[in-house]
C-alpha cells in the first residue's frame, strides 16, 4: 500500500557511486590542454544533437583550442554517424570509457535532458541547455538560474558564449542538486528505521 505521506519516508543519503567516481577521475586533473566540449546524446534527440554538433564544429577555429566529444547514449552504441565525421569532433561510445571519464576531461557540457547533465554539474562543468528540444523545459525547471547554466538556441550562440567566457557551477547549485554524503548519518538513519520497525511490531 502506498505511503500517505511519502516525503516522511524518503531520506536523502547522497549518491555514493557518483562521489567515488568524481574523486577517482577529478584527482587525475584535466591534463589535456584542449578544451573539450562534451555533447551528451539521447536516442530520441540524436538527429537534433548531431546537427547541433556539426554546426558548432564548423564554427571552431584552430586557435580556439576547442574540440567536441559527442558521447553516444548506450542505446546508440551500434549506430554509425557519418554526419559527425569532422576534425573537430570525436565520437565516444560506451566501450572506450564511462561517462565520468569524459566529464573529467571536459571543459563544459551540452545537452537537452539526461541525468548525466546533473552528474556533469557535480564535476563542475558549465552547462549549455539547448532550448526547444524535447524535455529541455523540464531540465530548465530543475536547474533554474545559475551563473554556470546557459540556455541557448543554436550553435552560434554557444560559440559566442564560449568566446566570452563561461563560469563553473555555484556551490548553491551543487547543494540543491546533490545531497552531501554522511556515512555516520546514514547508519544512524538505518538504526532508527530498524528501531521504529521493531517497536511497531511489539
Amino acid at each position: 500500500m502506498p505511503y500517505s505521506n511519502p516525503e516522511k519516508h524518503v531520506i536523502p543519503a547522497g549518491f555514493l557511486f557518483l562521489e567515488r567516481k568524481s574523486k577517482q577521475y577529478m584527482a587525475q586533473n584535466r591534463q589535456n590542454s584542449t578544451r573539450n566540449i562534451l555533447i551528451i546524446s539521447q536516442g530520441s534527440l540524436n538527429k537534433d544533437l548531431r546537427k547541433f554538433a556539426r554546426e558548432l564544429a564548423e564554427l571552431i577555429l584552430p586557435e580556439d583550442n576547442l574540440h567536441i566529444i559527442y558521447k553516444k547514449h548506450p542505446y546508440e552504441k551500434e549506430a554509425v554517424y557519418s554526419d559527425l565525421e569532422h576534425p573537430n569532433i570525436t565520437i565516444a561510445g560506451s566501450n572506450e570509457h564511462d561517462i565520468y571519464f569524459y566529464f573529467a576531461q571536459s571543459y563544459c557540457q551540452i545537452g537537452a535532458y539526461s541525468t548525466a547533465i546533473y552528474e556533469g554539474i557535480r564535476f563542475m562543468l558549465p552547462t549549455f541547455i539547448i532550448k526547444g528540444l524535447h524535455c529541455s523545459d523540464q531540465t530548465k525547471r530543475i536547474l533554474g538560474q545559475d551563473r554556470s547554466i546557459y540556455y541557448i538556441n543554436n550553435a552560434k550562440e554557444t560559440y559566442k558564449q564560449l568566446a566570452n567566457g563561461i563560469c563553473k557551477p555555484s556551490q548553491k547549485l551543487q547543494n540543491r542538486l546533490w545531497h552531501p554524503i554522511d556515512i555516520l548519518q546514514i547508519k544512524q538513519n538505518i538504526n532508527n528505521i530498524l528501531h521504529n520497525h521493531t517497536e511497531g511490531t511489539k
